[in-house]
């Protein structure tokens, strides 16, 4: 493909400006009112009507927005939403309120019209947009991305890489904590392991990797042989690595080598594991 012959000047679309982002209309269901500042949905299940987030919601509905005032929809009347960074309440029930070491982007679920939830409450509550940090209160609120996110997050890589000289215990296993999920995740894939140097030496016969969660060493990722003539690719899942494995917040991502005699003795080797997540629940 050759060079542009000149350049040319940024051009906007017709009625638009760099503040500004053109919206399809919406429309309210009949006898729904909307108050400003409330969360407002589009339900594909009721043609796409405009919906606001009651205390038992629904996972289909789609966030669309937030209203701007008032009004009661007599199945014509199209709310005025605005889109972007919005304070939300946090939720106070336990498990779903949402800490600030939450990653930016990280999904949050609607569990009214004013609150945010770290989890779908058991599948109860529509997606309500990315986390986007809290406000500087003294009582931090959370603030949520609804509508469109610059930094969505929607694939969080959890990666591990050690050579012989990290395997200094003498001892026939060592663990080593990788990660510890702030938030709901489920798993995409079984992970994958890439050797750098196969491991040897010191008098060992055998070398494993597996990849677990919690006090389950392999619950992720079956072991692997890491060995000379050990096999690469994707590891057989464990019990908690199949792809749409949900992982609880708080879940400790751990991996575990082992040696027939103890890891220390390894002379060689290096070792990559990876696994794919989806934050937010399931």
């Amino acid at each position: 493909m050759s060079d542009l012959a000149s350049n040319k000047a940024h051009r906007l679309a017709e009625g638009g400006s760099a503040a500004e982002l053109i919206l399809p209309d919406v429309t309210l269901k009949s006898a729904v009112r909307l108050y400003d500042g409330a969360s407002v949905f589009l339900d594909p299940g009721d043609s796409m009507l405009a919906k606001s987030a009651g205390a038992s919601g629904n996972p289909m509905w789609i966030p669309r927005g937030v209203a701007c005032d008032e009004i009661l929809g007599d199945g014509v009347l199209r709310p005025h939403l605005t889109i972007g960074p919005h304070v939300r309440d946090n939720s106070a029930t336990s498990g779903e309120t949402i800490p600030a070491t939450l990653p930016l982007g990280w999904p949050v679920y609607a569990k009214d019209n004013q609150t945010a939830s770290l989890t779908d409450g058991g599948g109860l509550y529509p997606l309500l947009g990315w986390f986007g940090g809290m406000t500087g209160d003294s009582t931090p609120l959370p603030i949520v991305w609804i509508g469109f996110c610059p930094f969505r997050l929607d694939r969080l890589v959890i990666s591990v890489q050690k050579g012989h000289a990290d395997l200094s215990d003498a001892a026939a296993t060592m663990d080593f904590t990788l990660y510890t999920l702030p938030g709901p995740a489920v798993v995409i894939a079984p992970p994958m392991v890439r050797s750098l140097t196969a491991f040897s030496g010191g008098g060992t016969a055998t070398g494993t990797l597996a990849l677990g969660v919690d006090s389950d060493p392999d619950a992720i990722g079956d072991e692997k042989s890491i060995f000379t003539g050990g096999s690469v690719g994707m590891m057989t899942a464990g019990v908690n690595g199949a792809a749409g494995y949900a992982l609880a917040a708080g879940s400790v991502l751990k991996a575990q080598f082992a040696a027939d005699t103890t890891v220390g003795a390894f002379t060689a080797g290096a070792v990559v594991a990876s696994y794919a997540l989806r934050p937010g629940s399931y």
